[in-house]
């Protein structure tokens, strides 16, 4: 009898024990992200950058602060590719990246035709999980 009770007592342990560690929730180091977009269908006589995207539309604007949809976009950031075509995307979407732990900003510029993001400057592969992630944000 009390080999089965030291028994029950070492495995409500290890279940707790799994409990409490095993659930660790993931932090991102993404604090928000405040976004400017427009119709991605919007047709221009010339095409957008990054830098006259504020300039050239008047813009929807919305915060992203959840921290769930913050880590998956800060995952598929991550995961990003250079793109070294030499097509220039048109932007629709800018996003202003905000770090807990740092003062310096990120920029993502999302463009279309062809579809290609930028972030900082820097041209990468369109990653349309991103996009969509986004997109959903909008809708919240």
């Amino acid at each position: 009898m009390s080999y089965q009770k030291s028994s029950k007592y070492y495995q409500i342990l290890i279940i707790c024990s799994i409990l409490v560690f095993g659930c660790k929730q993931t932090t991102t180091n993404i604090n928000k992200i405040e976004i400017h977009t427009v119709d991605k269908e919007i047709i221009t006589c010339f095409r957008i950058t990054c830098a006259g995207f504020d300039t050239s539309f008047s813009f929807n604007q919305f915060t992203i602060i959840d921290k769930i949809t913050l880590n998956k976009i800060e995952y598929c950031l991550n995961k990003l590719k250079l793109n070294n075509s030499q097509y220039e995307g048109d932007i629709r979407t800018k996003a202003i990246i905000t770090y807990n732990s740092r003062k310096k900003q990120d920029t993502l510029c999302i463009g279309f035709h062809p579809e290609v993001m930028y972030m900082n400057g820097r041209k990468y592969i369109y990653d349309n999980e991103l996009f969509e992630l986004i997109e959903q944000s909008q809708l919240k």
